[in-house]
Parts: structure tokens; C-alpha cells; sequence
């Protein structure tokens, strides 16, 4: 694989996905587009997750949703295997899937296409009038799945579970280096780490960053790709790493 990627996510999430094109004899830099950080009072999280058995349909949008929520409720000692005895969990994807099993979560409906709007059109979530209804997301989340489901007559509490901030970097130096070594795919996997980029090195080099290979993971990352100016983006049904491979494999 004649590959340098960047990989965008934040830094406890991104080596796995570095580590599978590196074995597929490519390169990966991690350069996170963004810093999960906990929040300063969990208080609301925590009483809400007590709670979690008076609604419907818990839906959780992130693997970081899951591990900063569930590791409060943990250090709380409120945590039983059996707490979710009453409500339907939702993730968005295999991978908060996956961070819901390490709590023994493992009855949970996965949308196929693993992202907000995809989400949306299960079918579950269509009839949902006076249901209620808790998402567990970051800071400064997209509102549209709140949206819609409030539109379609539901009940929704949204609850935030960590906090998202911008990295705190040398664009001018990290853009030369990149410049340098032949930078020919970023992958970016949040709306919000995309704009970091687009704010971090667009106002530096646009011409030059607008002509990388771009893959992102929805079709609202790559209206928004298109509207910052990339010439050139690959679309991944999902944030999966194998469905991101084989994305990258399928564009090569």
C-alpha cells in the first residue's frame, strides 16, 4: 500500500486504525484533531444514568458517550449488570457497540449506515410519539438527532458525557512537515475534528491542503468537505477501521 496517512482522531482512538495500514505496508501519523477531556461535574451525568431506566430508548452517539459515562456510573458504585432491565440501547456504530460489550451491554440495535442520519431511519425510531428518550453525547454535539426526535413527538433529554476542545498545536511547523514528507490521505471521522483542521492549517496553505485525498465517514462530512474546498474526498459508510481499509483500498 503505497500510503501516508493522518489520521485525525483523538489520540486513544486512532492507533488501532495506524497500526492496520502500517501492517498493510503503508504509513500513519497521528495528529488528533481533537482532546476528549472529562467533565469538571458529573453530577448530572450520574443522576441521569440513574434514571436511565424511566426512558424508552437510550441512544449513545460516541464510544467516548459510553466509556465516560459508564466509568462515572462505575466510581459511583450504582453499576449492576442488570441497570438497563427496561430500556432499548441504540448506538451509532459497531465501535461504541463494542465499548458497550466491555460493560456486559451487549443487547443493543446498531443502525447499517453508522452515522446521525442513519441512526435516524431505524425503525424503531419512527413511530416514537410521547416515547421517551436520552442521548448520551459530547459537548457541543450535532443537534439533529435531539431535533427529530423532538419533531416526531418524542420526549428527549440530551445528557453530556465528556468534554471536546481543539489541540493545541504549531500548524505552521506541522504543515511544513507535512509538505515535506508527502502527505496523501487525511481521515477525518468527526464534523467537528474537520473543522479544527480546516481552522488549523486552511488560513496557512488552502491551495495545498485542498488538493490531499480527504475521507471522511457521512454524508454530511462530505457536504461540509465540499464546501471547504476538497477536490478530491473518499466517502466510508462508516467509522469502522475495516470499512475505512477497505475505503482506502477501493481509491488507491
Amino acid at each position: 500500500m503505497s500510503l501516508l496517512a493522518v489520521i485525525t482522531r483523538p489520540a486513544h482512538q486512532a492507533e488501532p486504525l495506524a497500526q492496520q495500514i502500517r501492517q498493510l505496508g503503508g504509513q500513519a501519523l497521528i495528529v488528533p484533531m481533537l482532546e476528549i477531556l472529562p467533565l469538571a461535574d458529573p453530577s448530572n451525568l450520574l443522576f441521569h444514568l440513574q434514571q436511565i431506566n424511566c426512558y424508552h430508548y437510550a441512544i449513545f452517539v460516541s464510544a467516548n458517550a459510553v466509556d465516560f459515562a459508564l466509568s462515572n456510573l462505575e466510581k459511583s458504585c450504582f453499576f449492576s449488570p442488570n441497570f438497563l432491565n427496561n430500556t432499548q440501547i441504540i448506538a451509532i456504530g459497531p465501535g461504541t457497540a463494542r465499548a458497550l460489550q466491555k460493560y456486559n451491554i451487549d443487547r443493543v440495535i446498531i443502525p447499517d449506515e453508522n452515522h446521525s442520519e442513519g441512526l435516524l431511519s431505524l425503525e424503531s425510531l419512527q413511530n416514537i410519539q410521547r416515547k421517551k428518550i436520552i442521548i448520551f453525547c459530547g459537548e457541543n454535539s450535532r443537534s439533529l438527532i435531539k431535533n427529530t426526535l423532538i419533531n416526531r413527538k418524542a420526549f428527549v433529554e440530551e445528557v453530556i458525557c465528556y468534554r471536546r476542545c481543539p489541540p493545541k498545536l504549531n500548524a505552521p511547523a506541522i504543515i511544513k512537515d507535512w509538505q515535506k514528507m508527502n502527505i496523501n490521505l487525511i481521515i477525518s471521522t468527526s464534523s467537528e475534528s474537520l473543522g479544527n483542521l480546516w481552522n488549523l492549517f486552511g488560513k496557512i496553505d488552502k491551495v495545498w491542503l485542498m488538493q490531499i485525498p480527504l475521507l471522511v465517514i457521512s454524508p454530511q462530512m462530505l457536504t461540509t468537505a465540499q464546501q471547504m474546498g476538497f477536490k478530491k474526498i473518499w466517502l466510508s459508510p462508516s467509522a469502522a477501521d475495516a470499512t475505512i481499509l477497505k475505503t482506502i483500498e477501493e481509491n488507491l
